[in-house]
């Protein structure tokens, strides 16, 4: 019994010790929002509507996101350009509010909608179910205002 109860508490120490590693990590990018009116913008067509997009296209500006931004401002949302198509994971760590997520084709075809994705540790990756070479993040509640469904053409600008 005695060598359950250790490895037991060994597993104990190694969960806090990462959920302290996630909350430290949260807090930091929270603490380094990018500048979004540094990154060029582009304009989005989907439904009817027209959506003014922050385009991260490098690696850095890929992995922050939009974590630490207090809101989109005036923007609609951000668009995250992966140079691999197979690695379009998406992580709400370090976001101050939930995003509406859309996964697209190189041919504008929405592959994948998540709807309000909260922000905080869980689930820490949020991707779709098959390879798309860029993720649309929208204000949680912008795909069902649009009527945005997978399967619906985004043309961008």
């Amino acid at each position: 019994m005695k060598p359950l109860a250790g490895l037991f508490l060994a597993l104990f120490g190694v969960a806090v010790l990462l959920v302290a590693a996630g909350f430290g990590l949260d807090a930091f990018a929270r603490s380094r929002p990018q500048d979004l009116s540094a990154l060029r913008m582009r304009t989005a067509h989907v439904r009817g509507a027209t959506l003014t997009l922050a385009v991260a296209d490098q690696p850095d500006s890929v992995g922050r996101g939009l974590s630490g931004q207090g809101s989109l401002g005036s923007l609609d949302g951000l668009l995250l350009v992966s140079p691999d198509s197979d690695n379009t994971r998406v992580t709400m760590l370090g976001m101050n509010f939930p995003l509406d997520l859309l996964w697209v084709s190189a041919d504008g075809e929405i592959l994948h909608v998540e709807e309000n994705a909260r922000a905080g540790l869980w689930p820490l990756w949020h991707s779709s179910p098959e390879p798309a070479a860029q993720v649309v993040e929208l204000s949680a509640g912008s795909v069902k205002a649009h009527k945005l469904a997978a399967g619906d053409r985004i043309t961008f600008v």
